[in-house]
């Protein structure tokens, strides 16, 4: 009688590890898709950070470019050499 309980619990052990290792199993399969989703929105964020910083420099120059010099803001005009 004792061995007929014995294998019963043993065969109940076996199947509670197995439900055990397949749910840690999912788990870790999940956690490995998540990794891998915040590694593309890392790459998708590092993109956009250049993208904008590109966007900036060039905002930044055209500014530079058609902002006034500093003479011109003085209300002074350039004096041209004399030409012979």
């Amino acid at each position: 009688m004792l061995f007929v309980v014995l294998i019963v619990a043993i065969a109940i052990t076996g199947e509670v590890i197995k439900t055990i290792v397949q749910n840690k199993n999912k788990r870790l399969e999940i956690e490995h898709k998540i990794l891998k989703e915040e590694i593309k929105l890392e790459e998708i964020k590092q993109k956009n950070y250049m993208l904008e910083t590109e966007k900036l420099r060039l905002e930044l120059k055209q500014v530079q470019n058609n902002s006034p010099t500093k003479a011109e803001l003085l209300g002074f005009k350039q004096i041209e050499p004399d030409r012979e």
